[in-house]
């Protein structure tokens, strides 16, 4: 959900307010939704590094910063997944159909490099 609202561009309203969930205290969240006499013993963050998408993106070193930032919050600790990076063929937006010399017909592929993020529901569950 936290990506999902921070890169969602439909709406023009969204992305003035979006910029506040880049440094979300998630330490804060929770204490909004707790009643009553609670306390916060330990908190996990699952995550996973960033690589550059272009040369000079700048999402590793924001990302950095933020997990700097998220050190200060005491009875945090961070677990990081990985990026899987693979070339898969995925097919085209919007689908388009190509008759085969046979007459059969597929749908029109294109090859891409897929990302996954992997290990953090291992470390969720572990």
């Amino acid at each position: 959900m936290f990506y999902g609202r921070l890169k969602h561009k439909d709406d023009s309203t969204v992305n003035i307010h979006r910029r506040k969930f880049r440094w979300l205290d998630p330490k804060k969240l929770v204490e909004q939704f707790l009643h009553g006499d609670y306390e916060i013993a330990q908190i996990n963050f699952y995550t996973t590094d960033v690589d550059a998408l272009y040369i000079g993106d700048k999402s590793p070193s924001r990302q950095q910063e933020y997990y700097r930032a998220l050190m200060t919050i005491e009875n945090l600790t961070i677990f990081k997944g990985r990026f899987s990076k693979n070339h898969s063929m995925m097919p085209v937006y919007p689908l388009k159909l190509i008759t085969n010399p046979d007459g059969t017909t597929i749908l029109q592929k294109q090859l891409v490099l897929k990302t996954e993020e992997k290990r953090s529901d291992v470390n969720i569950a572990a």
